[in-house]
């Protein structure tokens, strides 16, 4: 079995601000991932993987974690949920991390995958896990693009996740731990 880590290909994240005109803001530059959950002010992170490019081919993953570094946390309850890959209202898998607005931002898709309350004060600096295996599989299996949104709808969090262009370090990256093992099993064969 191999164990591998992988940086989103785009992270990011958008902001709802009150004034409608201010909602086309792109966010990227800012090398900072902010997650708040304030009512009108709404802050969410967007990362998207390519399993097929990022991984080697012809593998059987067994598992695969989400981790978002906690930076510092005024409390609440973190929650992740798949999304769709469609980063620029043009079509699946079309845009990047500098193309994403909160009125660009893709639909949710299925259930929460987990949630995390985050105790109040600064610095947390602390991951979180969230299990994305049935996801990243089938992205992996269909050659395709997966992303997921990480927020909060608490008033009182504001969390601050280094994304993978940050100077400060690499260790605060978002990224997948995958699990694997070589060969992909073929329809005729029997797993026991």
């Amino acid at each position: 079995m191999t164990i591998a880590d992988y940086n989103p290909l785009d992270d990011t994240w958008v902001y709802a601000k009150a004034d409608p005109d201010e909602r086309d803001t792109n966010y990227d530059e800012l090398q900072a991932l902010a997650i708040w959950g304030l009512p009108g002010f709404y802050q969410y992170v967007y990362l998207r993987f390519d399993p097929t490019t990022q991984l080697p081919a012809n593998i059987t993953i067994t598992s695969a974690v989400l981790y978002i570094c906690a930076k510092w946390s005024d409390g609440g309850v973190l929650r992740a949920i798949e999304t769709g890959v469609d980063w620029n209202g043009a079509g699946a898998g079309n845009g990047d991390e500098t193309t994403l607005t909160w009125n660009l931002r893709p639909a949710d898709i299925g259930v929460e995958l987990d949630t995390f309350t985050l105790t109040g004060g600064r610095p947390c600096d602390e991951y979180y896990d969230f299990d994305v295996t049935d996801s990243f599989t089938a992205a992996y299996n269909g050659s395709a693009l997966v992303a997921y949104r990480v927020y909060t709808t608490d008033a009182s969090l504001s969390l601050i996740s280094e994304d993978r262009e940050g100077t400060q370090t690499t260790t605060d990256y978002p990224f997948i731990r995958v699990d694997y093992v070589a060969g992909a099993p073929g329809p005729n064969v029997q797993m026991f």
